[in-house]
């Protein structure tokens, strides 16, 4: 049986080892790579080297270069858009705001939870629960300032930022896309671009398709008297509206026609002008 001297003095020697041990552990993660680089400095009860609370972060690489430098579940992230601004990426990248502990230039940062509502709406960039757009370069679908031909302002025009969306927000936002110089849809109405008979009876839409009436935001062939207007009444005859197209339907469209005079199809069937 120990004395009781001796079981002091071991218990002593067991308290120091027990210390030196700790301390070999945390030695080994902070001569680690990780340490310097990514604050990962302190040997975890599990096994692994995590963050050393928010001082290891702010003496880490990441801290100075990438602004993260907060302490949050054994890793070190952007807390707060101070730790952002503070930061290389700030200074050199433009990279100042805080966005789900990184650090990101919001105005040209497309989250990937959000690739449809940026497709849909420019809203590309998540806060808390939902997706917003935050400026042209959302509605451009790129971070350039040339808007990209599949992004919403080329696409449809929505070229201006309102109230977290993307809209047409001026004839010169509807300029920008081809809805307008194809489709004649140069107009806003409730943030789309949109077209007008006015527009449409001067486009070629009207003047090669007979689509000279604005309906539901497009042109379209709403009566004959949009028919008649069209290239095609004078020279194939089809000068009657029916379901949204202009056909041939009776001889009188065919007989005034080109069609008729040159090569004889003076005869209205199956909508087309035949002999």
């Amino acid at each position: 049986m120990l004395s009781p001297r001796k079981a002091s003095l071991l218990l002593s020697v067991s308290a120091i080892l027990l210390a030196l041990t700790a301390c070999d552990e945390n030695r080994l993660c902070k001569k680690s790579p990780d340490c310097i680089v990514h604050g990962k400095c302190k040997q975890a009860a599990e096994g692994g080297c995590v963050a050393d609370g928010d001082e290891g972060c702010k003496a880490s690489d990441d801290c100075t270069g990438l602004g993260k430098c907060t302490s949050k579940d054994g890793a070190c992230i952007a807390g707060s858009n101070a730790d952002c601004k503070a930061s290389e990426a700030c200074a050199k990248g433009g990279q100042c705001d805080e966005n789900n502990g990184s650090c990101v230039h919001l105005a040209k940062h497309f989250d990937p939870d959000c690739l449809k509502q940026c497709r849909a709406d420019g809203q590309c960039v998540k806060t808390r629960d939902s997706c917003i757009a935050l400026s042209k370069y959302h509605c451009n679908g790129s971070a350039e300032d040339k808007p990209d031909t599949d992004g919403l302002c080329f696409r449809t025009g929505r070229c201006t930022v309102e109230k977290g969306k993307c809209v047409a927000a001026s004839p010169e936002d509807c300029a920008k896309s081809p809805l307008c110089k194809d489709l004649a849809q140069c107009s806003v109405e409730d943030g789309k671009c949109v077209a007008t008979d006015e527009g449409c009876k001067k486009a070629q839409l009207c003047i090669g398709w007979g689509k000279c009436t604005a309906k539901d935001g497009a042109c379209a062939i709403v009566s004959n008297a949009d028919c008649k207007l069209g290239n095609r009444c004078k020279q194939t005859g089809l000068c009657t509206a029916k379901d949204g197209k202009c056909i041939a339907d009776k001889a009188a469209d065919c007989q005034q026609a080109e069609i008729c005079k040159k090569v004889g199809r003076c005869r209205a069937k199956d909508g087309k002008c035949q002999k």
